[in-house]
């Protein structure tokens, strides 16, 4: 039995130093070995007696079995199915109210806008649903299903900046950034991703072909880079966040008051709700898809209330 020594030196120096036995450790005597082992007897009881104390008549969680194996599966699938079926459901309203823009169009351009506006909302919440799909099947995003909404985003843009109507035009150039940002931040897993793969590649036929998908990325990824900065800059000279505070006192009013203002805080909530999520401002490079939904869901509302547009199917 052994047990650790600490010198005598340490304890007083001016008693004399016993030589220890290899470092620091000494031989316990053999006339104390009958109490090390009564002792040593009372802590294994201890110790029994104490887990008696904290075991539960639970058994043990055994390891999954093929069945429920299959169960989790399946579960995923059906949580896979039913969240492509939000998808489905949203696309289709979308559709809808894009459609009954372009009829409004010539009629009336205001409430073609709001219809245009509420359309983008919808793509917004149904593409992300594809998004939680995707994640739910452990898949990267699809940065092409983003990318399908800047054509409807410029058909807007483009009847609002021609007609004058520079709020709108605002409020779609912002939109349109945050887009490209989200496009950006699929193209960067990409780049992660192929870089993994390099490392792994062990001919050097998959090296350049791995090189050449990166080339790909690194080109898209700057090119949506720089359109989002200049949405972004084109876009503080219609709807400014001094333009928010001073004809949109109810959304900046909002952002003030909103709880949990702190973005350190990271949103574990990845679903868009645009009627209850939280916005920021000033809109920039910092802002995410369910701040810049809310955010355009609530100016959009109030501007079809200032310019006395009578529109009341929102979909949120």
């Amino acid at each position: 039995l052994l047990t650790l020594h600490i010198p005598s030196y340490y304890k007083n120096k001016r008693q004399k130093v016993s030589k220890p036995i290899g470092l620091g450790i000494k031989r316990v005597p053999e006339k104390s070995s009958s109490v090390v082992t009564e002792k040593t007897n009372n802590d294994h009881q201890q110790k029994a007696k104490k887990a008696s104390i904290f075991k539960t008549s639970a058994k043990d969680p055994s390891p999954p079995t093929s069945a429920s194996h299959k169960d989790a599966t399946k579960d995923s699938k059906l949580d896979h199915t039913s969240l492509m079926a939000k998808n489905e459901e949203y696309l289709l309203i979308a559709k809808e109210k894009k459609h009954r823009g372009d009829e409004q169009r010539t009629k009336n351009l205001k409430f073609s806008l709001a219809c245009f506006l509420d359309s983008i909302i919808i793509y917004l919440v149904g593409f992300n649903y594809e998004d939680q799909s995707r994640r739910l099947l452990k898949k990267l995003y699809n940065d092409k299903t983003w990318l399908s909404l800047i054509s409807l985003i410029d058909h807007a843009l483009k009847l609002s900046t021609d007609n004058g109507i520079v709020d709108v035009a605002g409020l779609c150039l912002q939109i349109k950034a945050v887009v490209y940002e989200h496009v950006c931040k699929i193209l960067d897993e990409f780049i992660q991703l192929n870089n993994v793969k390099r490392r792994k590649a062990k001919t050097d036929a998959d090296i350049l072909k791995i090189d050449d998908n990166l080339v790909n990325h690194f080109k898209n990824f700057s090119r949506y880079k720089e359109l989002s900065k200049r949405s972004f800059i084109q876009s503080e000279r219609y709807l400014s966040v001094f333009k928010i505070q001073r004809k949109y006192p109810s959304v900046f009013e909002f952002f003030e008051n909103q709880p949990e203002r702190n973005r350190l805080i990271k949103d574990v909530d990845f679903f868009l709700n645009p009627t209850r999520d939280s916005i920021q401002l000033p809109i920039n490079t910092g802002v995410s898809l369910k701040e810049i939904c809310a955010y355009s869901l609530k100016v959009i509302k109030q501007w079809c209330q200032d310019e006395q547009v009578k529109y009341n199917d929102w979909t949120f």
